[in-house]
């Protein structure tokens, strides 16, 4: 493709788009890895311009970003939710049993993350879960957000004091139901 220095702008021919079935496809999973324009157009071999130009004024062009974007969008929402709630997966794992190496699949369980899980709903329901950091810092519940300790590993007395201090903010307003 062609460089430009966008001197005459809407009138070069390097500001044509090549949309082949090629292009497009290269274009969005260029977005999809999370490519940011200045790269996508040195790997297309234009400058910055010509790509904002094909940008606005190629459709198709715009939209393979976008879809790219969304897709990989929804993979990052995907593990968010995973790591917030927790999940279960499989591990291969070689084991010596009478002088001979066997691999046998494991089933293990990723607990949930109160880091992931605080991140999820303060983002996802602000007005309920966005507390002052002020009083995060009094109450002390930053180290849970700090260190994302799973829920399932806390003490039983850990998990009542956590609940007491949701309590206490719900009963101060700091959180509402």
């Amino acid at each position: 493709m062609i460089r430009t220095k966008h001197a005459k702008k809407e009138s070069t021919k390097a500001n044509e788009c090549p949309l082949t079935d090629k292009t497009l496809h290269q274009t969005e999973m260029l977005a999809m890895l999370g490519v940011p324009d200045k790269e996508i157009a040195l790997f297309f071999g234009i400058d910055n311009a010509t790509l904002k130009y094909w940008k606005k004024n190629y459709s198709e062009f715009r939209e393979a970003i976008k879809r790219g974007g969304i897709y990989a969008d929804a993979l990052v929402v995907q593990s968010l939710f995973k790591r917030a709630t927790g999940y279960t997966y499989k591990e291969q794992t070689a084991i010596k049993i009478d002088n001979e190496i066997k691999v046998i699949e494991l089933t293990k369980h990723m607990p949930p993350s109160v880091g992931a899980a605080i991140y999820w709903l303060k983002t996802r329901q602000p007005e309920t879960w966005n507390i002052p950091e002020n009083i995060n810092a009094r109450l002390k519940i930053e180290t849970l957000q700090d260190h994302s300790v799973p829920i399932d590993e806390l003490s039983d007395d850990a998990r009542r004091l956590l609940f007491e201090i949701t309590q206490k903010q719900m009963e101060s307003g700091i959180m509402q139901n």
